[in-house]
C-alpha cells in the first residue's frame, strides 16, 4: 500500500515535495527478503525520510524514528536505530561494504542492538581516491555467546557488551566487556584502513 501526496515545479521527481504512509509485505530491500515494511516517507527534491520505520523478519526486527536517504551526498542518516536481527544481516540490507567488516563478531543469538549517526554509501567509482566518511555510532548488548577470533584462535565469550564507533574508515571498539575462560574480559581495540595495510591497536585486560 502506497498513499503518496504532493507537488512539485515540473514532471522531474526530483524536483517534487512528496508524504504519504507506505506498507509492505513480504518483499525485498536492498536484495535482503522483509516480511512486512512500514513507514512515514516524505521527501524534498533528492532527500528521501523514512519516518517511524519498521522492518520485520522472522529472526527479529529493526526500527528508526527516522532513516534519511541523501540520493546527492549518497549519505544514509539514522536516528535512534534498534535492531534485534544478526547484525551483519540487517546492515547487508543498508550498506554491504560495512556489513562485512561486521561480519567477524559471530554472535550465536542477535544481541540487542541500538545505532545512530551516518553511513558513506558511495559507490568506489563515486568516491574515486577519497576516504569514506561513516559516523555512526553502535551500542550493543547480549546475554548469548559470541565467538570471537583472538590471534588466531576462537573465543567463546558470553554476557557481551560494548560500544563500536566506526568513523571515516575506522573501526574503534569501546567498553567492551564480557565473561571468558572462567573469568571477565575488558577490551579496547582499534582497526586503521588508511587503504589496503590495516593498522590494529588492543588493550585488553
Amino acid at each position: 500500500y502506497l498513499g503518496i501526496t504532493g507537488n512539485g515545479t515540473s514532471l522531474t521527481p526530483s524536483t517534487w515535495k512528496m508524504s504519504g504512509p507506505i506498507d509492505l509485505r513480504n518483499c525485498r530491500f536492498n536484495g535482503i527478503f522483509f516480511d512486512h515494511i512500514s513507514l512515514d516517507f516524505e521527501s524534498e527534491k533528492r532527500i528521501h525520510h523514512y519516518r517511524n520505520l519498521k522492518m520485520t523478519r522472522s529472526d527479529g526486527f529493526v526500527t528508526a524514528t527516522v532513516l534519511s536517504n541523501n540520493l546527492e551526498s549518497h549519505q544514509i542518516l539514522v536516528d535512534n536505530g534498534i535492531w534485534t536481527f544478526p547484525p551483519v544481516t540487517g546492515m547487508r540490507a543498508f550498506y554491504p561494504k560495512l556489513a562485512e567488516k561486521l561480519s567477524p563478531y559471530r554472535f550465536r543469538q542477535a544481541p540487542s542492538i541500538e545505532l545512530s549517526g551516518s553511513i558513506d554509501a558511495r559507490t568506489p567509482e563515486q568516491l574515486g581516491s577519497a576516504k569514506r566518511q561513516h559516523d555512526l555510532d553502535v551500542h550493543f548488548s547480549s546475554d548469548q555467546p559470541l565467538d570471537y577470533q583472538f590471534l588466531g584462535k576462537d573465543l567463546q565469550l558470553d554476557q557481551t557488551s560494548g560500544h563500536l564507533q566506526i568513523t571515516g574508515e575506522t573501526i574503534h571498539l569501546t567498553d567492551f566487556a564480557d565473561k571468558t575462560l572462567n573469568g571477565s574480559l575488558v577490551a579496547d581495540y582499534r582497526i586503521d584502513d588508511p587503504g589496503k595495510e590495516k593498522k590494529y591497536t588492543a588493550n585488553v585486560e
